[in-house]
C-alpha cells in the first residue's frame, strides 16, 4: 500500500489501477425510501441540505439525498479537492447541524464523566440517525459499534475521496473535538461496508488502511481525464492520485 502524509497525499510507492467497483453490479441497490420518508430522517436530511447550502451559499430547490451527494461533489470541487481544507469545511458543515449547546453538554456531561456511556450513547445516536445517509446497519460490540451493511453514500458518490474527505476524517474530527468522543471509522472499499467504532482513536494516517487507496473505476472526479480506453491522459501521468486528490 502507498504511504500518504497528514494531508492525505501520497509518498511514494507504485501506481495501481482504476480496478474496483465496490459491490457486483447484478446486486440490486436497496430500497431506502422507507428510511427517505421517515419523518425524523426527513428533518435530518433537511438540515445537512441546508447546512451544506449555507457552507456553499448555493440554494437548491428540491430536498432529499441525492441533492446531498451532489452538494458534497460540489463543495471538494470548490477547494480543488484539498483533503485538508475540505476536512475542515465538511465539519464545519457537521458544526451548524449538531453546533450550539448540544455538543458542549455533551462533552461536559457524559463523555468527561462517564465516557463508556458517552461512547454507547454516540452509537446509538447515530445507529438511528444515518440510516438515511448510510443505510441499514446495526449495533455491535457491547453497543459501541455501528457496522453499515453497505454504505448509500459511498456508493452513490462512487469516491473514496468523498469517504475519507467528506465523511470519516471530518466526523472523527468533529466527534473528537466537539463531543469528546474517540471514533474510527473503518471503510471497506471492496463491499461498501464501514464500521463506526467509538471509544477507539484512529490510527495515524500512515497505518489507516483507509488512505492510500486508489479510486473507484465508476468516480466521477477521478475518470475526468481517463481516455475512452482507460488509459491516463497526459494530464494524470503524475503518480496515480490517491485518496486527498481524486
Amino acid at each position: 500500500m502507498m504511504m500518504v502524509s497528514s494531508e492525505g497525499r501520497a509518498l511514494g510507492g507504485s501506481v495501481t489501477a482504476r480496478q474496483r467497483r465496490g459491490p457486483p453490479t447484478s446486486l440490486p441497490k436497496p430500497d431506502y425510501s422507507e428510511y427517505d420518508e421517515n419523518i425524523l430522517n426527513v428533518f435530518l436530511i433537511s438540515r445537512f441540505q441546508r447546512a451544506l447550502e449555507r457552507e456553499l451559499v448555493v440554494p437548491t430547490e428540491d430536498v432529499g439525498f441525492d441533492q446531498i451527494v451532489s452538494l458534497s461533489h460540489s463543495l471538494r470541487s470548490r477547494y480543488n479537492h484539498d483533503p485538508l481544507v475540505v476536512r475542515r469545511r465538511v465539519e464545519s458543515v457537521f458544526s451548524d447541524v449538531f453546533g450550539g449547546v448540544l455538543p458542549v453538554l455533551y462533552k461536559s456531561i457524559f463523555s468527561e464523566k462517564i465516557p463508556r456511556i458517552s461512547e454507547q450513547l454516540a452509537a446509538i445516536a447515530t445507529s438511528i440517525g444515518s440510516q438515511w445517509l448510510m443505510g441499514p446497519n446495526k449495533l455491535t460490540t457491547q453497543m459501541r459499534t455501528v457496522e453499515i451493511e453497505r454504505c448509500r453514500f459511498l456508493e452513490a458518490s462512487g469516491c473514496v475521496n468523498a469517504c475519507v474527505n467528506g465523511c470519516k476524517k471530518p466526523t472523527e474530527a468533529f466527534m473528537s473535538n466537539a463531543m469528546g468522543v474517540d471514533l474510527y471509522i473503518e471503510p471497506n472499499y471492496e463491499d461498501f461496508s464501514c464500521k463506526f467504532q467509538f471509544g477507539q482513536k484512529p490510527p495515524p494516517e500512515s497505518d489507516d488502511p483507509a488512505f492510500g487507496e486508489p479510486c473507484f473505476l465508476q468516480c466521477p472526479t477521478a475518470t475526468r481525464a481517463m481516455k475512452s480506453d482507460g488509459t491516463q491522459t497526459e494530464s494524470e501521468n503524475a503518480p496515480f492520485p490517491q485518496t486527498g486528490d481524486c
